[in-house]
């Protein structure tokens, strides 16, 4: 998803390279966002972006990182990580430290995620561009529904490449539940190729079975009606 003033469709892939890359060219001086949520895409893998329970993660022990090239005018571009929490979106108080000095080679920029609330400022996402707002009334809290870049464009404009946008965290995270529909109760997950849903009618560490088809997936709807039911994650 993107968010650029008078220019839909901005995003573009970049085709000197083979993996995906992709730039957000502006000409002119601008602020503009390019992200991701659990709501509006799928991504070409068809898995959505995880709903992620910050109460999982202890301060910090999330990691944020993407691949950027400062390939023109890069002085002209400032770098900023983007999160949504809840319905509210955020964006870093301070900018990812791009060179300023043109160059097509990429570098990794990490940045541990920490919810104190100097470390972000208000940000509105609308289909005529991004405004970034005041700080951050309060600490983050709660779930992590989408997160991107926003890049502040002056002068004359300019561009940087990115590339291999990730989320990392330790372990294999918890289970959010979400609200009860159709008789079914929603859990999801953040989703990991070897990670499945388990179930137990008992905490019995023997009792536990996995869930048919969760292995991979970041989702399951649980019948409310019948036995009461335990649920696990576990990694194969």
């Amino acid at each position: 998803m993107e968010a650029v003033s008078g220019v839909p469709n901005a995003l573009f892939e970049n085709g000197l390279t083979s993996d995906g890359s992709v730039f957000a060219f502006r000409g002119s001086a601008d602020t503009t966002a390019y992200y991701t949520t659990s709501a509006s895409d799928t991504n070409q893998a068809g898995v959505a972006f995880p709903s992620i329970n910050l109460a999982f993660y202890p301060s910090s022990s999330l990691n944020i990182s993407v691949d950027i090239a400062p390939t023109f005018n890069a002085i002209n571009v400032t770098a900023y990580l983007a999160v949504q929490v809840g319905t509210n979106w955020y964006v870093a108080a301070n900018a990812l430290t791009v060179p300023t000095t043109d160059s097509p080679t990429y570098a990794t920029y990490s940045t541990a995620f920490n919810p104190a609330a100097a470390n972000w400022k208000n940000l509105s996402i609308s289909g005529t561009g991004a405004l970034i707002g005041s700080a951050a009334a309060s600490d983050l809290k709660g779930t992590m529904t989408g997160a991107g870049l926003v890049f502040v464009t002056v002068g004359a404009g300019g561009n940087h490449n990115f590339d291999n946008f990730i989320i990392t965290g330790p372990g294999i995270g918890g289970i959010t539940s979400g609200p009860l529909t159709g008789g079914n109760l929603n859990l999801s997950w953040i989703a990991n190729p070897v990670v499945g849903l388990q179930s137990s009618t008992s905490l019995n560490p023997q009792g536990w079975t996995d869930v048919a088809g969760t292995l991979g997936k970041s989702s399951y709807s649980a019948p409310a009606a019948g036995p009461q039911m335990y649920f696990r994650l576990a990694s194969h």
